[in-house]
Parts: structure tokens; sequence; C-alpha cells
């Protein structure tokens, strides 16, 4: 697989509007007694968690077996795991609308949410990390002047953004 940097990003936690969440302080404590979403991207073959970010500042997923989260100092409530693995971010949004799990977002995808849905957008209770969003393709493609094509112009779309 071959990756490209399109942009880095601030996190943000999305949750449904009338969210347990959107009242009172928010704490890492508080934040992690609700189920979170697990990115999972098949096509990559590297699971990226959304809660719980690398040290590079990438999404991870926990090692299997490992339902503990980790935040800066400490290791909190191995209760607290992923209740459902996704494939997509776009999948994120529906199941976030209908129950009280939280999702933590890159934070313009997740403006690109709240506009379009029902979601409230709430800043982390801890310092964030940067994401860096890539986009991903196969090395055999590497010669595609399509694909070669299509790439140019999504970096050239994006540039403006970082």
């Amino acid at each position: 697989m071959r990756r490209s940097k399109l942009l880095s990003d601030d996190k943000v936690i999305a949750v449904r509007n009338a969210h347990p969440l959107t009242t009172g302080e928010l704490t890492e404590e508080r934040l992690l007694e609700f189920p979170s979403l697990l990115l999972e991207p098949t096509e990559t073959g590297r699971s990226q968690y959304i809660g719980a970010s690398g040290e590079e500042g990438h999404l991870r997923s926990p090692p299997p077996g490992s339902f503990s989260r980790v935040s800066r100092e400490k290791t909190i409530d191995p209760a607290a795991r992923p209740a459902v693995r996704v494939p997509h971010f776009s999948a994120v949004v529906p199941l976030l609308q209908l129950t009280d799990m939280v999702a933590v977002l890159p934070r313009r995808l997740a403006r690109l949410a709240a506009a379009n849905a029902s979601i409230a957008l709430l800043d982390l209770p801890y310092p964030p990390t940067k994401l860096k969003i890539e986009v991903v393709w196969h090395q055999r493609a590497d010669h595609d002047r399509g694909l070669q094509w299509l790439l140019s112009e999504v970096m050239e779309s994006i540039g403006d953004l970082e």
C-alpha cells in the first residue's frame, strides 16, 4: 500500500445532540463512561482507533484482547471499550445520531457532520494531538495515469487547507 499525507487536523469529540456529555463538565473519566466507535478500514491493512491516539497522533487500534483506554498519564476503566467497529468515517454519524456512543473525529470532518446532522461537537478534556489524514492506494496503481491525475487534483484542491 502507498500513502501520502493530505493534511493534518486536530481532534474533536462528536456526539448526538442532547447526549449526556453536552451538559456539565467534560472530563476524561466522564468521556470514558460511554462506548466509542472503532474505525477499522479493511483496505489499508491498518486498524485505526477513534479515541486513543498513538505517539505521532495517528489513530491506532488497541492490541487484540486489550480493552483498556490509556490517557497520557494513566490507564482508565478497562470496561470502557469500543462498542462498534465501522469500516469508514461515513458510518460514524448515523451511529452517533441513534446512540450514546462517542467518536473522536478530525475537526473538519466533524464540522461537516454537525452542519448536516444532529451532531454536537465538544472539545477534548485533554490537549489534542494532530491527526495525519492520508490518501491510500495500492502500489500496483502507481503508474495508472487516471489515479495520478486524481491524486494531483486532490492534492491541489487541499493544498490551501493546511
